[in-house]
């Protein structure tokens, strides 16, 4: 059986250049939600990185192509992110595959399931 560790998630901020400031430098986990007509917001992509804050400005700038978040913002679609900081790779490279299993998002389908030998489970909420 594996470890369990416990995440401090940020708050569903609103996803834009006011909220990023606010983002540390460092590594982490993130997931992003677009609100749906029922007014409820679901994921649609999960990451990790080692400098998250300069990777969701990528992706919030379109940098990151494989990603067509930025067209569906620019339409006025509503998204949203959590983070959670998580300096060691390993840890966080097992929390995105946790994080992919739960929610399936479909911007990160085409890229396929993160990798993990680790067995860790998190919160995820």
């Amino acid at each position: 059986m594996g470890s369990t560790i416990v995440l401090t998630w940020s708050k569903l901020l609103p996803f834009g250049d006011e909220y990023l400031k606010n983002v540390e430098s460092s590594g982490g986990v993130f997931r992003i939600s677009r609100k749906d007509s029922d007014g409820k917001f679901y994921v649609v992509y999960i990451g990790g990185a080692s400098d998250m804050k300069k990777t969701l400005e990528d992706i919030l700038s379109g940098t990151n192509t494989d990603l067509p978040i930025k067209p569906e913002i620019d339409k006025g679609e509503h998204f949203a992110f959590k983070y959670a900081n998580i300096v060691d790779v390993d840890t966080r490279k097992a929390i995105e595959k946790q994080l992919y299993k739960q929610y399936v998002p479909k911007y990160n389908i085409p890229l396929g399931e993160p990798t993990s030998s680790l067995d860790i489970k998190a919160n995820l909420n």
